[in-house]
């Protein structure tokens, strides 16, 4: 539901928002994630994005060439 309701979102900020609910629900679905990050940087939230960055790279979802992707 979250998915569908992040398509639909107009602004960024709340399609982010909905991303980072179902990127928390589905750890493996590393794609995205990888969106998530890039979408909060376009959003001006960098900080958030280190933030999920770091968390997301502590608890393994991404493997060496993702967060080579990442940085």
């Amino acid at each position: 539901v979250d998915l569908v309701r992040a398509a639909r979102a107009v602004d960024a900020s709340t399609r982010a928002d909905y991303l980072e609910r179902v990127a928390d629900r589905y750890p493996y679905f590393v794609e995205l994630s990888s969106q998530l990050v890039e979408l909060l940087r376009q959003t001006g939230r960098v900080d958030e994005a280190a933030r999920y960055l770091r968390r997301i790279r502590g608890d393994g979802r991404v493997n060496l060439y993702q967060r080579a992707e990442l940085e």
